[in-house]
């Protein structure tokens, strides 16, 4: 689709219960270089930290792992 998507092992949701910091996020930037917050990791029951990239499969579903909990 043009679009560029990636992950930042901080920022993200501001009341992440792993880190001072943040827990993370995912995030799109479009052809036109508008980025778009997908998600925030909260620390919680859905992980935090993501390190590595996403992985998009056919269906135009996002799959990431994380560097804790989840």
């Amino acid at each position: 689709d043009g679009n560029l998507y990636g992950t930042t092992p901080g920022g993200g949701a501001p009341d992440c219960a792993s880190s001072a910091e943040g827990c993370g996020s995912v995030f799109k930037i479009t052809f036109a270089g508008n980025e778009e917050v997908l998600y925030r990791f909260k620390g919680k029951g859905d992980g935090a930290n993501p390190m590595a990239s996403v992985v998009l499969d056919s269906q135009g579903n996002l799959y990431k792992t994380t560097g804790f909990g989840g």
